[in-house]
């Protein structure tokens, strides 16, 4: 057992030390620690001295002194067999100079502890460990107040230095994880098969891979020269700088966009554009990351297939008009007529408006046909057609109902007007002279009237109309026009009737 000093003398002397302690330049961790225990044991005149540190219930010695004792670092021991477990319940030190019977001990150590000094760590704000010396000779008289402050110092410095070490090794992880992160970046950066750059907000290359200058064929250092703005289409530029311009002011933080490059040759390339804004702590833009992908094969293949989608589009749009086409003359035959009617009778119906229907008929075309020969009826054919057509308006539908008789669909045509185009077609076919012999034609027209009540009819009763209107007009002496308004109608329904039976 030590000697009682002076009280003076013995606060100098541990201040002394805790000054050295302090000051002293240690090597490791390890020989800090070892110098702590080591002074502790000559200012406290104690055998054993321990650093553990404390987590859940069990304590890891972190040193111990002398280092011949049965606890090694990295020991283990449950809290609950130590004298640390009322110093975890209390979180403050503790002093016993003398355990009596109850003497104290580590499972590991013997002989057992009859004194204990002992002081918790902290570190960042939570209970780390302990520093703790014991002796196997009790105390005659409580521990001096100026040990348990020497102590409680010593476990504050510790704690201080602990918690140093701790946030220098996560700095040098920190550092070891952004140096590995920009190696892995630069990698990336150096290799991607995809052309990156780092872009400031002006636009100006700030760093460019091999990939985006093999992309627009030019070289690293021209290409820091310049700018983005200077190498884009000029019909692609406006739509990346919008974009750019609501990245910058925080409306966005990334973008994405199709754009053509003009490379150094002269040459355009299609690019997607990958954009992402990096900004500083404070929000402010710092540059662009920017990403761009050669797609120029695939536009090429794109613009191929619909090209070649085009080109079918228009192959069937020709064979539709094919199948709907007369061949010998050229206009609708009788299928297209047929949709067409019934088409422009609906549409007519449901807007309440006008439709006229023209049937014309070429005068004794059998025996024009037997005499002069096919060809020429073929020719006589192709001419009706076409002064059928230039008499007939853009909007009007004229087709070859069936051998040499033709129908033309009025749309939007009252009576008055029919009648005035069917005679206007009559004398154009009249008048046609550029063939071997005349030849006439005879026409009857009929129109939905939307304004006579029970006038709403089907194509079949228009058709119905025209034709008995084209009977009395044949009747009547052919070469004629007539309008099935003009009829008496049940005269010539029943004169029709008598001429089917025969």
């Amino acid at each position: 057992m030590r000697k009682p000093k002076d009280q003076l003398a013995q606060l100098t002397e541990h201040f002394r030390d805790l000054h050295r302690l302090m000051l002293a330049d240690h090597a490791s961790p390890e020989a800090l620690f070892s110098d702590y225990l080591a002074t502790g044991l000559r200012a406290f005149s104690m055998s054993t001295g321990l650093l553990v540190c404390l987590e859940d219930d069990t304590a890891t010695i972190i040193d111990c002194l002398p280092a011949n004792t049965q606890l090694q670092p990295n020991d283990q021991i449950l809290i609950a067999d130590t004298p640390l477990e009322p110093l975890v319940s209390a979180q403050a030190t503790m002093a016993v100079p003398d355990a009596g019977r109850n003497a104290l001990r580590f499972t590991l150590s013997s002989p057992e502890a009859k004194a204990l000094l002992v002081a918790p760590i902290w570190t960042e704000g939570r209970l780390y460990g302990a520093i703790c010396f014991t002796d196997t000779q009790p105390r005659d008289t409580p521990f001096p107040e100026g040990d348990t402050e020497l102590i409680e110092l010593m476990a504050k410095a510790l704690g201080r230095n602990i918690e140093r070490n701790h946030l220098e090794e996560r700095r040098r992880q920190a550092m070891q994880m952004v140096r590995e992160n920009m190696e892995l970046f630069e990698s990336a950066f150096q290799h991607a098969a995809i052309g990156m750059a780092l872009v400031s907000p002006t636009g100006r290359w700030l760093r460019v891979n091999q990939s985006l200058c093999d992309i627009v064929g030019y070289s690293t250092a021209e290409l820091l020269e310049t700018d983005f703005q200077t190498i884009t289409y000029p019909d692609d530029l406006q739509k990346d700088l919008d974009l750019l311009t609501e990245a910058l002011d925080g409306k966005r933080d990334t973008y994405r966009i199709e754009k053509r490059y003009i490379r150094k040759d002269e040459s355009l390339v299609w690019v997607q554009l990958n954009v992402s804004v990096v900004r500083d702590r404070s929000g402010s833009p710092r540059y662009l990351l920017s990403q761009i992908q050669d797609i120029t094969t695939q536009k090429e293949a794109i613009n191929a297939l619909n090209q070649r989608g085009n080109e079918l589009e228009a192959a069937n749009r020709h064979l539709q008009d094919i199948a709907m086409t007369d061949p010998l003359t050229l206009v609708r035959n009788r299928r297209a007529f047929d949709v067409e009617l019934e088409r422009l009778v609906a549409e007519a119906t449901a807007s309440n408006g006008h439709l006229s229907l023209l049937l014309v008929d070429v005068d004794h075309f059998k025996a024009y046909n037997d005499a002069l020969g096919h060809p020429a009826g073929d020719a006589a054919l192709k001419a009706v057609s076409n002064a059928l057509l230039g008499g007939a308006r853009a909007k009007d539908v004229v087709a070859r109902y069936g051998g040499e008789e033709f129908a033309i669909i009025l749309p939007h045509t009252d009576a008055e007007a029919c009648r005035h185009v069917a005679e206007r077609l009559r004398r154009n076919i009249e008048n046609i002279s550029a063939l071997p012999s005349a030849i006439t034609a005879s026409i009857g027209s009929a129109t939905q009237n939307p304004h006579r009540h029970g006038d709403e009819l089907p194509p079949r009763n228009l058709l119905k109309r025209a034709d008995l209107a084209l009977y009395a007009a044949k009747e009547a002496g052919r070469n004629l026009s007539l309008h099935f308004d003009d009829l008496d109608t049940e005269s010539s329904q029943t004169t029709h009737r008598q001429q089917q039976a025969t």
